[in-house]
């Protein structure tokens, strides 16, 4: 899938938001991008890997923490990525340390069911990560809505849940990110470290790195390597990067 649909879209609302000049550099920089997949520079091909069973109700209202991302690398040679992350209040996103590490720009999509007709997309060039976890600064502070919202994170000293519910995008047919947000129940065990595992009948994908892991409406783990082919998903423990997370969004940016 060609990331020029995605351009054109985003132009358009950009021209809403910023006006006609800032615009077209917008549209001239983004316009010959394609979506990249994190472990190939060329599109995967076979069966979808999508988040395919069991999948619980979803609606932005259930879920109104989660974004999506598009994110322009400083060696992506052209080609966009494609990830998941959590609002945790109106001017920060949590998600895979993986996705930041070399992020040039980034286009974040709330409230979006679909992420080609989210109810709002900003972008921002401003990020930092500490080892598993990255946190992308919003370049303006996010109106709370029913379907746009922060969601708590679990302390250091909260218990690991027997179960939690991840929510991403997972993959199309051909290999390409998906579009329709999905949710998928998880059996957790043990932490060890600053990682835990979590089983499910289902499979996520990479394009579902960076998505949050909720229990009791609160944010327990980030998906930082997805379940593919029976292996166990694994996740960064919210709690163990709390502290750090609590300092670095003290302030925007």
């Amino acid at each position: 899938m060609l990331v020029q649909a995605d351009c054109v879209f985003e132009y358009a609302f950009y021209m809403s938001e910023r006006g006609c000049c800032r615009s077209k550099l917008f549209f001239q920089i983004c316009r010959n991008l394609t979506y990249k997949s994190h472990k190939n520079e060329h599109p995967l091909t076979g069966r979808s890997t999508a988040l395919d069973a069991p999948i619980t109700a979803v609606s932005t209202a259930e879920n109104p923490w989660v974004v999506h991302l598009r994110i322009a690398t400083t060696f992506g040679a052209g080609l966009l990525d494609s990830c998941v992350g959590s609002l945790i209040n109106n001017r920060w996103v949590l998600t895979s340390g993986t996705c930041v590490q070399n992020l040039r720009f980034a286009w974040i999509r709330y409230g979006a069911v679909n992420v080609i007709n989210p109810e709002l997309v900003t972008e921002t060039s401003s990020s930092r990560f500490n080892n598993r976890v990255g946190l992308i600064a919003i370049n303006r502070a996010i109106e709370f809505t029913p379907t746009i919202s922060a969601v708590e994170l679990a302390a250091a000293s909260d218990e690991l849940p027997e179960t939690g519910t991840l929510c991403g995008y997972g993959a199309q047919e051909d290999g390409s990110p998906g579009e329709t947000l999905r949710c998928i129940e998880f059996t957790l065990s043990g932490q060890e470290n600053d990682v835990f595992e979590g089983t499910s009948e289902g499979e996520t994908s990479e394009f579902d790195i960076g998505a949050p892991l909720v229990s009791n409406g609160k944010q327990i783990g980030v998906l930082v390597r997805p379940a593919e082919n029976g292996s166990a998903a694994l996740f960064a423990s919210v709690g163990s990067y709390k502290v750090w997370i609590d300092f670095e969004t003290q302030s925007p940016f």
